[in-house]
């Protein structure tokens, strides 16, 4: 039961409070006295509905975004959404909010962070930070109840001007970047080793992903039809601290057609790899894979011949050291480091699969088409990464009109 509230003043502010079977309700109102009122009216007759006085927590933000990680995301979500959740929380989250207490976090705060973050960041990456926000202040509501309202509600993603800068032709970081033919044979020739040569042209060939490049074994290969099965990706578990196999971005298999270009350099480094094995016999490293269940999640592990069990299973990559030892992103990563300080020139390697889907688009390719060929789960994903217009395609536009005029 609630006894009669009573206001008083301190300061400029107003405050109330109130009696609920025994507990004493204090809280602070505004700096008109009629407001303050309205608001202890309300707020003592929220109580006699609901039963329940709300006490707000001493948790802190970082406090928060541990629970909303481990039980909301550390067990569901795969691997490359968590690492971008952990980013987003470890090294851009915390170390802004991190130490303020969830009670007294404002919409100012959360606006001027987003606010922040995006004149810093591209869309894409600034998604995870929406995701990981709204999720973990929702979560701390309902149902964890450390606060009575969500702030992020109130928090607006604004649009970034950015008028002056196409005034002063400043360059778009956002744009897709290419790769032309001649520097793409200059990128070839400073690797000629056959683990960076066959990664490269995987890709350039068929605008696969690093990560499943990395992951494509012999047996996804049909010689006779020409096709690569695209069904896995290989990434390093930072949790676990081992190298895995799971599935692709889009989660879905695709299977890739590639031309007789693609296909004779295929076969070489077939039978170079069955050379190499001969070479170094007993010294080959072989690489197997363990299927584990951890907490509810399968995963596979990726193992050489010292941890191999007899139900280990030998999987055959395509790119792989000479030897026979792993080929990772993180030896993709070194490819891209010497390729930029050897030639000097701006290249990552996801370059390569947009300058393939920008090829296929340039010479007449059907949209949907390209969709399946990249993995792209919605064709708006494809539409809307490759609507830039080259230079080439602007002069074909010009040409259909021509030729439909004469």
């Amino acid at each position: 039961m609630v006894t009669k509230g009573s206001l008083f003043k301190q300061g400029n502010n107003w405050y109330y409070r109130y009696m609920y079977n025994g507990v004493r309700i204090c809280k602070k109102g505004t700096t008109d006295k009629a407001e303050t009122r309205s608001l202890m009216l309300q707020s003592i007759a929220e109580t006699e509905r609901s039963g329940k006085v709300f006490i707000p927590t001493d948790m802190t933000v970082s406090n928060l975004l541990d629970i909303w990680y481990d039980e909301c995301v550390k067990d569901v979500l795969r691997h490359g959404t968590r690492c971008d959740y952990l980013n987003a929380i470890n090294n851009h989250i915390k170390p802004i909010l991190g130490d303020k207490k969830l009670k007294d976090v404002t919409i100012d705060d959360l606006q001027q962070y987003l606010d922040g973050k995006q004149k810093k960041y591209a869309p894409s990456t600034l998604k995870a930070h929406l995701v990981v926000l709204n999720g973990a202040f929702r979560y701390a509501v309902y149902p964890k109840k450390y606060i009575k309202d969500n702030p992020m509600l109130y928090v607006q993603r604004k649009k970034i001007n950015r008028n002056l800068d196409t005034f002063l032709d400043f360059e778009d970081d956002s744009k897709i970047k290419i790769i032309d033919s001649d520097t793409f044979q200059k990128i070839l020739s400073v690797n000629t080793e056959p683990m960076y040569y066959m990664a490269l042209l995987i890709s350039y060939h068929t605008g696969a992903r690093a990560g499943e490049v990395c992951g494509l074994s012999w047996e996804d290969i049909d010689f006779t039809n020409m096709t690569i099965r695209i069904n896995k990706s290989m990434f390093y578990n930072t949790e676990l601290k081992r190298w895995e196999l799971g599935k692709t971005k889009g989660g879905k298999p695709r299977t890739v057609d590639f031309g007789k270009t693609l296909l004779d350099i295929l076969k070489r480094e077939k039978k170079r790899q069955l050379e190499s094995k001969m070479y170094y016999g007993e010294f080959y490293k072989n690489t197997y894979y363990d299927v584990e269940e951890i907490d509810g999640l399968k995963h596979i592990k990726l193992i050489d011949d010292t941890d191999k069990k007899e139900s280990s299973t030998p999987i055959d990559f395509v790119c792989k050291k000479d030897g026979g030892e792993l080929f990772t992103n993180q030896t993709v990563k070194y490819l891209v480091k010497k390729t930029k300080k050897a030639l000097d020139i701006e290249f990552n390697f996801h370059m390569l699969r947009h300058t393939h889907a920008t090829i296929l688009i340039e010479n007449g390719a059907i949209m949907k088409d390209v969709q399946e060929r990249l993995g792209h789960t919605d064709i708006r994903i494809t539409m809307n990464t490759y609507s830039h217009v080259t230079p080439k395609m602007k002069k074909q536009t010009v040409d259909i009109f021509e030729r439909a005029l004469y």
